[in-house]
């Protein structure tokens, strides 16, 4: 299981006021705290405002990379940020995250996937929207696929997303994106998938009792990778428990190393 820290992100207001501020011991810190905490990766998103987003994501690159030795997954739906930000990272960017099937983005980036050895995140998505269902979500990953790889992309650098609404604004919406991973990792061997999990409790109490089980059930169908946060201690706990549970834990070995480090309780 792959876990990428969400924590820097300038779409939260602590981040924001960090990058406005040029505050790297802010930034830092919370990188850190989320390598401790057990990701594997750090997505690194600075924020919503185009005028400044290239400027504001060197510099988060620059904070991160001059002092942790962690890989990276460079986070834009902007084609100059991200092309960008992969020269400024180079090796350490493992991963690239949005990609959709939207015509006008997938051309644009399509040359700068080809090139680099990053992972792939794509959103299932296309120029119609998000479909509504999770054959149409499946669709657009497997056209995707079809696409990518016929440029020479191997399936195993895709990572669909298969996106994640608030149950706050729709009390089924765990159920779509459920049953898209369960039929992508039927349908689509060789791909894998990745969820942004706190999207599921926005604007609920408790956000992180819903991240914590929501994870438990995507676990259940495959899933691959995760952008949570690696913070909370209980959503950790919950995930060393599910992957023991369900035989991805070969010995236990993972299970009983959080239990000696103190990461159970």
């Amino acid at each position: 299981m792959i876990i990428v820290g969400e924590l820097i992100n300038g779409t939260r207001q602590a981040i924001a006021k960090a990058v406005a501020q040029r505050d790297a011991k802010t930034i830092l810190n919370v990188a850190q705290k989320q390598v401790e905490a057990g990701a594997h990766l750090l997505d690194i998103n600075a924020g919503t405002d185009p005028d400044r987003e290239v400027e504001d994501l060197l510099w988060l690159l620059e904070v991160v990379l001059e002092n942790l030795d962690v890989p990276l997954c460079i986070d834009s739906p902007n084609f100059q940020a991200m092309e960008i930000g992969l020269k400024k990272a180079q090796q350490r960017a493992a991963m690239i995250n949005s990609i959709t099937g939207e015509t006008q983005r997938l051309e644009a980036f399509l040359p700068l996937i080809k090139t680099c050895q990053s992972q792939i995140i794509i959103l299932c998505m296309d120029d119609s929207g998000i479909p509504e269902t999770p054959g149409g979500r499946l669709e657009i990953a497997a056209n995707l696929v079809e696409k990518l790889t016929a440029h020479g992309v191997q399936a195993s650098r895709l990572f669909f997303d298969p996106i994640i609404r608030p149950v706050s604004t729709d009390f089924q919406a765990g159920q779509i994106p459920r049953d898209t991973l369960r039929l992508i990792k039927k349908e689509l061997p060789g791909v894998n998938t990745i969820c942004g999990l706190s999207n599921i409790s926005f604007g609920l109490p408790q956000r992180q009792l819903l991240n914590r089980n929501y994870l438990t059930i995507l676990l259940a169908e495959g899933l691959d990778a995760a952008i949570l946060d690696p913070t909370d201690g209980a959503l950790m706990a919950n995930l060393a428990t599910t992957q023991a549970l369900l035989g991805k834990d070969k010995h236990c070995l993972n299970y009983i190393s959080a239990y000696r480090e103190g990461k159970l309780a």
